[in-house]
């Protein structure tokens, strides 16, 4: 999360690559994300062009 608008219910998320570079920035609610729990890893996977 890059920023979190005044009304607490709206985020900007970036997505990044494994090196840090900048996929998407995506406009998102609140039910759309949550916490990363303490036992959840990370999951990489392939980016496929469209």
């Amino acid at each position: 999360v890059v920023h979190c608008y005044e009304d607490g219910k709206t985020f900007e998320v970036e997505f990044v690559t494994g090196e840090g570079k900048t996929i998407a920035v995506v406009t998102l609610a609140e039910p759309d994300i949550r916490p990363m729990r303490h036992e959840e890893i990370l999951h990489v996977r392939a980016l496929v062009s469209t």
